[in-house]
């Protein structure tokens, strides 16, 4: 008898929460097109933090260029003095990271477009448009 009271308590809270969510929805757009303004906002900051992404990795791999020439000079890589094999180290690091940084753009990207696809959706079932 508890569990079924608090299973009930928890779904009525659920509810609720569902009830809040949908006033706020409703609240915040006056239209499908205000969803699709937003989106577009979204994607576009996603891009351009993306384009900025793109711009760091070509630098960085610019200067693995760079590096890979200068270790050309040194006859034997163990040899190449500590800063130079520091320098090697942190570029291909950075350029780790940024590449991850770049594939987390692309999924934020096709997230932000599934919670506006979601908005919509939900939009249109409680204004009775299909």
């Amino acid at each position: 008898a508890e569990a079924a009271e608090a299973a009930k308590r928890e779904a009525q809270r659920a509810a609720e929460m569902q009830s809040r969510r949908d006033r706020a929805l409703l609240q915040t757009y006056t239209d499908e097109e205000d969803i699709e303004r937003v989106r577009q906002r979204a994607l576009a900051s996603n891009r351009q933090a993306a384009e900025q992404v793109e711009v760091r990795i070509a630098q960085l791999k610019q200067r693995q260029e760079q590096l890979a020439k200068e270790a050309t000079t040194h006859k034997d890589p163990n040899d190449a003095p500590e800063k130079f094999r520091q320098d090697v180290k942190a570029v291909a690091y950075d350029l780790s990271l940024q590449e991850q940084l770049l594939e987390s753009r692309k999924r934020e990207a096709a997230e932000i477009n599934a919670r506006y696809d979601e908005e919509k959706r939900k939009y249109r079932e409680l204004t009775g448009r299909k």
